[in-house]
């Protein structure tokens, strides 16, 4: 394909997507890479990850929605600072700033295990759960209790919330099928 990372991004934005992303990070992820990491919802990270914002070093302006996706992962004075100095952020300190999730050995099969774990979990509950956070941005604290009421009530019609309460008294593992 001729698109550039920004252009394919920008059509399907992983925030925009109800299932749960997950990226697996290994090496560096810059300018639109670092744009297109940030924008999935889970960053499973190896020790040779690394961050780095170079527009500066570029003379260049942030792009791919990363002026989106970095002040609401890291702050607005972190932010500025990776932006202004374009330095290097490695595994360990991207964990501990938020740019990062989890820090393993093996970043893409701790991926594909997780994203398993959640292939077999509530596909209602979790899309919920992510619409949810996202709403949240954009809505006062009532607006917000309302929207999650409004989700709750749409989650409580389907059988999973059944099939949960059913596996829970049974001691059992649930099986849920988005109905």
């Amino acid at each position: 394909p001729t698109d550039s990372i920004c252009e394919r991004a920008v059509r399907i934005p992983m925030t925009f997507i109800d299932q749960p992303p997950l990226a697996a990070c290994h090496g560096i992820s810059a300018g639109g890479g670092i744009s297109l990491a940030l924008s999935f919802d889970i960053r499973i990270v190896g020790q040779d990850a690394k961050f780095l914002t170079v527009f500066t070093r570029r003379a260049l302006g942030p792009d791919c929605g990363l002026t989106y996706h970095l002040p609401r992962l890291i702050g607005q004075g972190r932010v500025l600072e990776l932006m202004y100095t374009s330095r290097e952020v490695g595994a360990e300190e991207a964990v501990r700033i938020g740019l990062a999730n989890t820090l393993v050995d093996d970043p893409r099969t701790h991926a594909l295990e997780m994203a398993q774990e959640l292939a077999d979990g509530p596909p209602l509950s979790l899309m919920w759960e992510k619409r949810e956070t996202m709403h949240t941005w954009e809505a006062s604290l009532q607006e917000q209790i309302e929207f999650e009421w409004s989700a709750q009530k749409q989650i409580e019609r389907s059988g999973d919330v059944l099939e949960g309460n059913r596996a829970f008294i049974e001691k059992r593992k649930a099986n849920f099928t988005g109905q």
